[in-house]
């Protein structure tokens, strides 16, 4: 045990002697992580848009029936939900506003984190709910106050309901009664049972789920290629820093084998430098995208939540541990044939 200590800390003070090459390796290896992350993140948000969807929309019965001229509300039954959709002034910005009756939920369920949220809709008639995206977009927190037109909102929260991620929700009557008309349009759910047989080859709920999820799954698989890229891209990065190295300590090796380091012990060196090297640079890579967070363009940011985190970081180990075996090896023969050689 004490020999291989004295061997941990040889290899360590090593690493500081070079301190140079160190600070380079890390450098490196941190914007290669930091890519990965964000990736990891889009990829796992994605599937959780998926699964959003499956959640929401996945009735059969319920038929989604557009409408820009408004000339279809006395056709509908008294039990359809009419989304009212324009697009007003919010603050100093034009955005989708979308206004709902309390018969929403009727037909699409809110999410099991929402229900409090959207409770707590129902009972005010002077709030208003953002999309996750807008967050982002126009730094929203719970609490700001949203202009629109004359009229004035409290924010209450945001949702992660697909349908709402680039848009405002507040109540039907408040958008009605908003000036701008250019864009409105009128969307109905209701029971397939409830309306004529014209009807009845709209799209459902189920319909527009296919399509959302469609569309979903091909941003994953533009985003699972690039995060394959990208871990390719790690990958070779981190064998060139390995490789340098392993380069750089052959000499010192050469003599520990002479005075009878074992081959085991010398690849357990190699795998813990590794570990140590790709740790350190990942949550480098980790305090970097605290700092710079706030300045991050809309399409590189991320959220940095505990299983985008795990996941990450379980990878680089992985790859890099595996990648360690390799070079490890491979050194180990590069010195066998020079001890050979004389």
């Amino acid at each position: 045990m004490n020999k291989v200590l004295y061997a941990l800390e040889s290899k360590f003070r090593q690493r500081i002697a070079n301190k140079e090459s160190l600070l380079l390796s890390l450098v490196i290896l941190a914007i290669g992580f930091i890519f990965v992350i964000m990736f990891v993140s889009k990829w796992l948000d994605a599937k959780a848009e998926i699964n959003r969807i499956d959640w929401l929309y996945r009735d059969e019965d319920v038929l989604v029936i557009t409408d820009y001229t408004n000339d279809l509300f006395p056709d509908m039954s008294p039990n359809a939900e009419r989304i009212l959709t324009d697009e007003l002034l919010v603050g100093d910005h034009y955005n989708m506003v979308s206004g709902i009756t309390n018969h929403y939920h009727n037909y699409i369920p809110p999410l099991q984190s929402e229900r409090d949220l959207w409770q707590l809709f129902d009972t005010r008639s002077d709030v208003i709910i953002a999309g996750e995206n807008l967050k982002r977009q126009h730094n929203l927190e719970i609490g700001d106050e949203i202009h629109i037109g004359e009229s004035i909102y409290h924010l209450i929260g945001f949702t992660l309901e697909p349908l709402w991620q680039n848009r405002y929700v507040t109540h039907f009557d408040e958008v009605d009664n908003q000036l701008q008309t250019s864009l409105r349009r009128s969307e109905y759910l209701i029971n397939i049972s409830e309306v004529s047989s014209q009807y009845q080859s709209n799209p459902t709920l189920a319909d527009r789920a296919r399509e959302l999820e469609a569309s979903t799954r091909g941003v994953q698989n533009i985003i699972s290629v690039v995060t394959l890229f990208l871990l390719f891209i790690m990958l070779m990065n981190v064998s060139l820093v390995l490789a340098a190295t392993l380069e750089q300590v052959r000499h010192a090796d050469m003599v520990r084998t002479i005075f009878g380091q074992g081959e085991k012990l010398r690849q357990l060196l190699v795998l813990v430098d590794t570990l140590l090297l790709v740790t350190v640079s990942f949550h480098l890579g980790v305090g970097v995208y605290y700092i710079i967070r706030g300045s991050i363009p809309v399409f590189f940011y991320f959220e940095l939540t505990w299983p985008v985190y795990t996941i990450s970081w379980g990878l680089i180990i992985i790859v890099s541990s595996v990648l360690a075996a390799i070079l490890s090896r491979w050194q180990g023969r590069r010195l066998t044939i020079q001890l050979l050689r004389g």
